[in-house]
C-alpha cells in the first residue's frame, strides 16, 4: 500500500479505455451521475501512466456529463506489464459482480434514510430494482418500499449541462492537441510495414489525441446549429443523456446481463 499517490488531472487529458469489457446501462450512468452530484468524488479512479482509464470509465463519463474540469486519480505502477493492466481492469470489475446485498440489512438502511428525506431512487435503487429484490427475497417489506419511489424523480435529477456564450469563441486549435498522434502517425508512415497494418497502426495512433472539453464547451454555442449537430453525434459535448446513450457514447447491457442470467440458471 505504500508509494500510493492521489492526483488531480485535467478531464479533458484522461483516455476512455478502448478495450473496456465493462458496459453502462442507463440505470447505471444516472446513478454515478447523481452520486457524483450528491457526494462528488469520493474515490479516485485508475490509470495507466499514459492516462488511460482502467477502472471508472462510468465515472469518468457521467464526470464529462455533469462538466467537471478535474478529477481525482491513482496511476498503475510503471513496471505493470499491459497483461497486468487488462488483468487489473478485468478484476476490478468482476470482484464487484461477486457481491451480494444482505437484503435485511439493506432494508433497514433504506428505511432509515427514506425517513431521513434521502432520495433511494438517486442512490440507484429505483422502484423497480426494489420490486426485484422483493420478488427474489420474498420480502414484502422491500415491495412496499419501492412504492415510496418516485421513479421519475429518479430519472429527472441529472443535470445536463447548458452551454451559453460566456466569451470570445476560441480557436479550433485550442480545442485538441494531436501532437503525439502526428508523431506516431510519422513513425508508423516511415516504418517497414505493409500498407494495411500501417492504416491500422495509423489509426490507433489517433487515441492519443486529447481534447479540451472546457474550451469545446466555450466552442459549442459560438457554432452554427448543423455543427453542433456534429459536435453533440461526436461525443463532444452532451446535451441529452438519451442522444448520448442512442449514439453509443454509453453502452446497453441488459442483453449481455440476460445471457448471464440464463447461462446462471440453465
Amino acid at each position: 500500500m505504500t508509494g500510493l499517490k492521489v492526483e488531480q488531472v485535467p478531464i479533458d487529458s484522461l483516455v476512455p479505455d478502448p478495450e473496456n469489457a465493462r458496459t453502462h446501462s442507463e440505470r447505471n450512468l444516472t446513478a454515478i451521475v447523481n452520486s457524483l452530484q450528491q457526494f462528488g468524488q469520493r474515490k479516485p479512479i485508475v490509470v495507466t501512466h499514459d492516462n488511460v482509464v482502467i477502472a471508472g470509465n462510468g465515472t469518468l463519463v457521467a464526470a464529462m456529463t455533469l462538466g467537471w474540469d478535474h478529477m481525482s486519480v491513482l496511476r498503475t505502477p510503471k513496471e505493470w506489464s499491459s497483461d497486468q493492466i487488462r488483468a487489473f481492469a478485468i478484476a476490478d470489475n468482476r470482484t464487484q459482480d461477486l457481491s451480494s446485498f444482505d437484503t435485511d440489512v439493506l432494508l433497514k438502511q433504506l428505511e432509515e434514510l427514506d425517513t431521513a428525506d434521502f432520495d433511494l431512487g438517486s442512490l440507484g435503487f429505483d422502484g423497480d430494482y426494489m420490486t426485484e429484490l422483493g420478488d427474489l427475497d420474498s420480502n414484502k417489506e422491500l415491495e412496499r418500499l419501492a412504492g415510496r419511489i418516485d421513479d421519475e424523480s429518479y430519472t429527472a435529477k441529472i443535470t445536463v449541462p447548458h452551454y451559453e456564450i460566456i466569451g470570445e469563441r476560441p480557436g479550433l486549435d485550442e480545442l485538441y492537441d494531436d501532437t503525439r498522434a502526428k508523431e506516431l502517425q510519422t513513425e508508423i508512415e516511415n516504418a517497414d510495414l505493409p500498407d494495411d497494418l500501417k492504416q491500422f497502426l495509423s489509426t490507433a495512433a489517433m487515441r492519443h489525441v486529447v481534447f479540451n472539453y472546457r474550451k469545446i464547451a466555450e466552442y459549442y454555442p459560438h457554432a452554427p446549429k448543423d455543427i453542433q449537430k456534429l459536435m453533440e453525434e461526436s461525443a463532444l459535448v452532451i446535451v441529452d443523456l438519451q442522444d448520448a446513450i442512442r449514439l453509443g457514447f454509453v453502452k446497453f447491457s441488459e442483453s449481455i446481463e440476460d445471457l448471464i442470467a440464463e447461462e446462471e440458471n440453465g
